[in-house]
């Protein structure tokens, strides 16, 4: 946007989901689901969202903007699903089991900043959550070792990455509003 500039993570409006899952048919108490269709009500009942709304009217199979070089979903053990819900509004019920996805959750650190009202006070927010599985196997290249970061197919070491992201926009005067709240609450958790 020209007037806030470009975004750090892209993020349209509403609820935003894309997944790459086996393609199997999961056995539950309602009989042979598809993978997706588990995820996205485990999903929904952890952010407290309608991500399970997420139907075949509202997802595609995006092969190849959501798949990256590492995936390999052309040999139908994997499947990639794209949804979105534009009109799904976020508020304090979502931001709650966000912040519990963080290390000291709203009690310290940067948790403790991330106020409901300053929030939902901003001209705009966007809360991202990206979890993958990726590989961090070491590999000898002449420079020394490093992590080969990716391609999980053949991997011996997978790990489990969480990555959370918070954009807002506020007004630039910082001196009104949540600014004098975020400084105060600054000040008030430096070591005395």
């Amino acid at each position: 946007d020209k007037e806030w500039g470009i975004p750090f993570v892209p993020a349209p409006s509403g609820l935003e989901v894309s997944a790459v899952l086996q393609n199997d048919l999961v056995r539950t108490a309602y009989g042979n689901e598809t993978a997706w269709t588990v995820a996205s009500r485990e999903l929904a009942g952890m952010f407290c969202a309608s991500i399970n709304y997420l139907d075949d009217k509202h997802t595609v199979p995006p092969v190849r903007s959501l798949v990256g070089a590492n995936i390999n979903v052309t040999n139908n053990r994997m499947a990639a699903v794209y949804g979105q819900l534009p009109k799904e509004a976020s508020c304090t019920e979502n931001l709650t089991p966000w912040l519990k996805l963080s290390p000291c959750r709203a009690e310290e650190g940067l948790g403790r900043l991330l106020v409901p009202k300053l929030i939902y006070s901003s001209r705009h927010h966007t809360m991202r959550t990206h979890f993958q599985k990726v590989c961090y196997d070491k590999v000898s290249q002449s420079a020394g070792d490093t992590l080969k970061y990716g391609a999980w197919s053949n991997c011996s070491n997978p790990v489990a990455e969480l990555v959370q992201t918070l954009t807002l926009v506020f007004d630039q005067n910082l001196n009104e509003g949540p600014f004098q709240f975020l400084q105060g609450e600054m000040k008030s958790t430096k070591p005395g």
